[in-house]
């Protein structure tokens, strides 16, 4: 995850107001206003699973608890990561990595 929200991060520095973006699949074309509120619901979303993780959960529970709920409408069918699968990516990638220290932004 990190490292798609260090790219997000970048791509919106260096988008204005102007900019079009033009994604790889799935959404439709955005501007940076809307790569902000992607970017933001990514993190939330990580911080969420994070969280319920240290408090031991395990990915069955995480999935009952919905960490993305207010997002799943908007964003929860998206075609590159249905919640489903980015629940249990951003699941397994902490625990593959325990260690690895949370960017929140």
């Amino acid at each position: 995850m990190k490292g798609i929200i260090q790219a997000l991060d970048q791509a919106i520095t260096l988008a204005n107001s102007e900019t079009k973006i033009i994604p790889g699949h799935g959404m439709d074309i955005v501007g940076r206003k809307e790569l902000i509120e992607f970017r933001d619901m990514i993190v939330t979303i990580r911080d969420r699973v994070y969280a319920m993780i240290e408090e031991g959960m395990v990915l069955d529970v995480v999935m009952e608890n919905a960490p993305s709920k207010d997002f799943d409408a908007k964003w929860g069918q998206e075609a590159g990561w249905p919640t489903v699968n980015f629940i249990s990516i951003v699941f397994h990638e902490s625990v593959a990595n325990p260690d690895t220290e949370v960017n929140r932004n």
